[in-house]
């Protein structure tokens, strides 16, 4: 999941370092008021904690995907047929994934 800002003078987003998963963990983090340098124009702003929103990580699905698909023809050979469910595995990695980033966009903090 990644969390990221809109610039308010380049309307790009600027995506934000941080390990938290949840608003109150980015509070924590970062404070209520995070200072955000833009990549694109160099504009610094801070920004309240409810202007950012999370967006999934597709990297890790994709990795996830050929884990996934090398473990399943590895296990077709040994296994058989049963040993092809692995593939569920990317499916797993996405949904988790989508329900973080649900969770982080649901959840405000009040002004």
């Amino acid at each position: 999941m990644k969390i990221v800002s809109t610039c308010t003078s380049c309307k790009t987003e600027t995506r934000i370092k941080t390990l938290a998963t949840t608003r109150p963990d980015l509070i924590k983090d970062k404070g209520e008021e995070i200072k955000v340098n833009c990549s694109s124009c160099g504009n610094n702003e801070k920004h309240h904690v409810n202007d950012f929103k999370a967006i999934p990580n597709h990297i890790y699905t994709i990795v996830a995907a050929i884990i996934s698909l090398v473990l399943s023809i590895a296990l077709l050979f040994v296994v058989g047929i049963v040993g092809t469910v692995s593939i569920i595995i990317p499916i797993l990695v996405w949904k988790q994934q989508a329900s973080a980033v649900s969770a982080f966009n649901n959840y405000r903090t009040r002004r």
